[in-house]
């Protein structure tokens, strides 16, 4: 990497161990062009929102022959209440 680094948002998605769940486990897809994956959860009373974020270099031409490798990637989301019924969904993706 050295070029011009976007900060994205991934897609993601989450499983809980039920309503008196502490912490979410995550799930998304992540690329060899990517770095500084985080993972943030936003709790109201009645939904979580989770935001995965990573730093991209995107490809500057379009004949760069380059083929993404992607994995699949995961991690935990501490919740600082259990989950309840409160409504989980992940952030739309997207440049940042």
């Amino acid at each position: 990497m050295g070029g011009i680094m976007e900060r994205v948002r991934l897609s993601a998605s989450a499983v809980s161990a039920g309503p008196d769940a502490d912490e979410l486990i995550v799930a998304f897809k992540v690329c060899d062009r990517m770095s500084d994956v985080a993972v943030s959860v936003a709790e109201s009373p009645t939904a979580v929102v989770l935001t995965v974020e990573a730093s991209w270099e995107p490809v500057r031409e379009a004949s760069g022959g380059w083929i993404p490798h992607f994995c699949h990637a995961s991690a935990i989301a501490r919740l600082a209440a259990p989950l309840g019924t409160r409504r989980v969904h992940a952030a739309a993706p997207g440049v940042c």
